[in-house]
């Protein structure tokens, strides 16, 4: 599996909590939430802590999924439009790790609306590692203070793993 946590360390993540069952090394997830954001994301999966983020490992390896969150300064969340200044931030930062990586953007970034209000971002790349084909799908969900980030991993195709998982995460909403 890839190891490309420099991202989750330039957003200053900070540990996502899951709503779940733990059950043989395994924990059944209903959801996956970064602060107070929600997921609905299901699956039996092995979780972990590395470094300030929190892993989702599927039981089959198929899939890694990276989550965390983080508050920005008042002040800036203040600011005349917090939500450009948000999406300028995550924007150039996964751009900029991209092309570190030598990873080739097989989707844009793009900026929408969920039907919960909240603003989300979405990206996807691909890298050769050796002769394999890999992925890193990346995630954030807004409201202009707080951030949370899910980011996908896995072998095979980048833009078959963001029509599986995007209308997933565009039922984002915040945890009651």
């Amino acid at each position: 599996m890839l190891r490309r946590r420099a991202l989750s360390l330039a957003l200053l993540l900070l540990p996502a909590v899951a709503r779940a069952q733990t059950r043989a090394g395994t924990t059944d997830i209903q959801a996956i939430g970064a602060g107070p954001f929600e997921f609905p994301i299901t699956g039996s999966f092995r979780v972990q802590r590395e470094g300030r983020a929190t892993v989702f490992s599927a039981a089959d390896e198929s899939i890694r999924f990276t989550v965390g969150f983080f508050q920005r300064r008042s002040e800036a969340a203040a600011s005349d439009d917090p939500l450009a200044a948000v999406e300028a931030l995550v924007r150039n930062s996964w751009e900029r790790f991209a092309k570190s990586e030598n990873g080739r953007i097989v989707r844009a970034f793009e900026r929408v609306t969920s039907p919960s209000g909240l603003t989300l971002f979405s990206m996807a790349t691909e890298f050769k590692v050796n002769s394999d084909q890999q992925y890193y799908v990346q995630f954030a969900v807004t409201d202009g203070a707080r951030v949370g980030t899910l980011f996908a991993e896995g072998f095979g195709s980048a833009l078959s793993s963001l029509r599986e998982l995007e209308p997933k995460v565009r039922q984002v909403r915040i945890a009651q």
